[in-house]
């Protein structure tokens, strides 16, 4: 009986993981979005000039996105913990 190798795919020889590529683009949205969410009150009195709203209801729809963002994460973050 004699040994054979398996024939290796092109990405096996040269070391490159495609998943690398995903990780790092992952990354770069995160740190985008995070960038995003936390920037608004730079854009604040901007946002209050040309809209003509009241600081209360611009500060309000911000405090609202927040906590849609809160309940919708525990939401989604709570399959997490089953197996």
């Amino acid at each position: 009986m004699t040994y054979q190798q398996a024939p290796q795919t092109r990405a096996a020889r040269s070391g490159f993981f495609y998943g690398n590529i995903i990780v790092v683009a992952a990354f770069f949205i995160m740190v985008v979005a995070t960038g995003v969410n936390y920037a608004f009150g730079i854009f604040f009195k901007p946002i209050l000039t040309e809209f003509g709203w009241t600081r209360a209801v611009i500060s309000g729809a911000f405090s609202l996105s927040w906590i849609v963002q809160g309940l919708l994460g525990v939401l989604m973050g709570g399959d997490l913990g089953r197996g």
